[in-house]
């Protein structure tokens, strides 16, 4: 399993969770987006998998999005190449990937991220 910087990895009963853990807001930038591709490609070879899951460690947020600072006219294309690549390996994981929003934070307090039903 390669080393992760700012994700907790781990395997439990199938389910392999992988959680952003960049203090304080988990902001995304391409070596966090290129760690959360190596964990999805280490969830796609893992035989007991069955869920790969993408959360958030601790209580903290799932995400506040792109490091903005990091999104330098140089380094655009790149960028977006950095946050395709794990979307595409999700869509093209052997078994399902879920993502765990938990709370969202609004200045009137907490309230549970709505689920989408079909």
């Amino acid at each position: 399993m390669p080393p992760f910087k700012s994700l907790e990895y781990r395997a439990t009963a199938g389910l392999i969770t992988s959680a952003i853990d960049r203090s304080p807001r988990n902001v995304l930038d391409i070596a966090r987006m290129a760690e959360i591709g190596r964990a999805v490609d280490a969830a796609a070879r893992d035989e007991t998998a069955r869920v790969p899951m993408i959360a958030a460690a601790g209580d903290r947020i799932f995400s506040a999005g792109v490091d903005v600072t990091a999104y330098t006219p140089d380094k655009g294309v790149h960028m977006i190449d950095a946050f395709h690549g794990p979307l595409k390996q999700e869509l093209t994981c052997p078994v399902p990937t879920i993502a765990a929003l938990g709370t969202v934070r609004y200045p009137a307090g907490p309230r549970r991220t709505p689920v989408l039903k079909s």
